[in-house]
């Protein structure tokens, strides 16, 4: 059972099993791996002991709180599921911000559009527009470590391999969009951290 859960649909742990792969060295993602079980088993343990503790009129005002929060932590989940499918682009309505940052042409003649990666303000600039048909490069400079969901970053729908953001790195996403409409940046879990807005 320990081992079926490598494939429960948990974002911390796809994280963790995503920065563990991201090592290259089995040794290693190992120690990374075995460290979150380890790290995770006091609050696993705890939760699962309040069942056993709280009772009384308390304990049914209480699971009923626990399942309101569940129950809205699916929805959010389900949201970004929505993301990851590229769903999104028909659900949502509203059009995003265009950013205001310069585009770059390289000497190949594709477009480079530039961000800056810091943990508390995610990506900034975080909306870009591109060109249906025309190489373009999303270039990232992480200035921090990424952390939990926000460990890495892709563009759905345009490069669907996500990166780990580690601090001094300068991550490429390289595309050709063949469609126009709106493709969601986001991390492995389909948190949407910003859009590139694809024009004819």
């Amino acid at each position: 059972m320990g081992a079926a859960t490598f494939f429960l649909p948990c974002g911390f742990t796809q994280a963790m099993q995503l920065f563990a792969v991201s090592t290259g060295n089995p040794l290693q993602a190992a120690v990374i791996m075995g460290a979150f079980a380890i790290g995770t088993t006091p609050g696993l343990l705890t939760l699962g002991g309040l069942t056993s503790v709280v009772k009384g009129a308390f304990a049914q005002r209480f699971f009923r709180i626990v399942g309101v929060v569940v129950v809205a932590m699916a929805l959010i989940n389900f949201t970004n599921g929505f993301t990851l499918a590229g769903l999104n682009r028909f659900l949502d309505s509203s059009k995003p911000m265009v950013n205001t940052a310069v585009q770059q042409e390289s000497s190949e003649g594709s477009v480079i559009l530039n961000t800056t990666f810091k943990l508390k303000e995610d990506i900034a600039p975080s909306t870009f527009t591109a060109k249906a048909g025309q190489k373009t490069t999303l270039v990232v400079d992480v200035k921090e470590d990424g952390q939990g969901c926000m460990s890495t970053i892709m563009i759905i729908g345009l490069d669907d391999s996500p990166q780990y953001l580690k601090k001094g790195k300068k991550i490429e996403l390289t595309f050709t969009a063949t469609k126009p409409g709106t493709y969601t940046i986001a991390c492995a879990m389909g948190v949407p951290r910003g859009s590139i807005t694809v024009t004819e």
